[in-house]
């Protein structure tokens, strides 16, 4: 059960999840023992996954791609696949899904021979488990904030993205770790990062200032397991495709609210939205206003989110 204290805390938190205590006591009027206790409570329930850093590895010379996989035949053990993909390196998303498809992921990878190497290692630890599947490469990456938890009807989202780049930045081992510390937590204190990492504060302070600069943490995010709503995908075809139809489209997703994120595609198709609904009815009535108002829309697959598998936003850090 989500309490009203509860919801106002993660309304600022998920405007702002690097918010200190101390500023959320001051603008809740709740004393700063109490909002820790709730968050605490929260996390052990499960119902925050993580506060974590957003960063985009594509400007680190990675790529992004998503694979929709059918099974067929699962084996009795299968604990066993979902914990293959839980501990994959290589994994920034998975997820049981429904419909056409049963298990979607998305990987981090250097080129596309380690999406080879992966299929390939995958049927040769559970053969004739996967069908068919379709791999697409991700061009740009856009997330907003969780309208649903706000209790204003108009609500202006936050938009987080990355996308494709041709620069390809190197940083040090330590910014390395760094990441690797605020991927899953970016509301460790400063003095405990300094401590993990082996340097001073305001170390920790300017290579994390530096790493916004040079947008590698392109922002925050709150990730959880609130089941308030439900979350669905939307695969979209374009016809005929034009940009100027595109931003059509994408700014009428920006500003429907049961929309969370979405990616842009290259392969067989071109956008994949994330939303989340009361249940599927909802989910098929918004998208077929949004569709309807789109003739770039052509086939679709709506596609139910049953369960994440794993959810880590650099698993191509350290």
């Amino acid at each position: 059960m989500l309490y009203k204290i509860d919801k106002k805390i993660l309304n600022l938190i998920d405007d702002n999840p690097r918010i200190s205590q101390s500023e959320m006591s001051k603008k809740l009027d709740i004393p700063q023992q109490t909002i820790n206790y709730r968050i605490r409570k929260l996390k052990n329930e499960n119902q925050i996954k993580k506060f974590a850093a957003l960063i985009n590895y594509m400007k680190l010379g990675y790529y992004e791609y998503h694979v929709f996989f059918r099974i067929e035949n699962m084996p009795e053990n299968e604990t066993a696949v979902m914990e293959y993909f839980s501990k994959h390196k290589k994994m920034w998303w998975a997820a049981k899904i429904g419909s056409f498809y049963d298990i979607m992921v998305q990987l981090v990878v250097r080129n596309i021979e380690e999406i080879e190497d992966f299929l390939e290692e995958l049927n040769r630890m559970f053969p004739n488990v996967f069908g068919d599947h379709i791999t697409l490469q991700v061009i740009r990456h856009e997330l907003f904030n969780h309208p649903f938890l706000k209790t204003d009807k108009l609500v202006l989202k936050r938009k987080v993205s990355y996308e494709l780049s041709k620069e390809n930045i190197d940083i040090d081992n330590l910014d390395f770790r760094l990441l690797g510390i605020i991927k899953d937590n970016c509301r460790m204190p400063v003095a405990e990062m300094s401590r993990a990492l082996g340097c001073s504060c305001q170390t920790v302070k300017e290579r994390i200032r530096k790493l916004e600069e040079r947008k590698i943490v392109v922002g925050y995010r709150m990730f959880h397991n609130i089941r308030i709503k439900k979350a669905f995908l939307a695969l979209i075809r374009y016809r005929n495709f034009s940009k100027e139809q595109e931003r059509r489209l994408l700014s009428q997703v920006y500003q429907i609210n049961d929309f969370t994120q979405y990616w842009k595609l290259f392969g067989e198709f071109n956008l994949l939205l994330h939303a989340r609904c009361d249940d599927y009815e909802q989910f098929q009535d918004t998208f077929t206003k949004l569709r309807d108002k789109n003739r770039i829309i052509s086939d679709y697959k709506l596609i139910p989110v049953f369960k994440d598998i794993v959810v880590n936003t650099f698993p191509c850090g350290v």
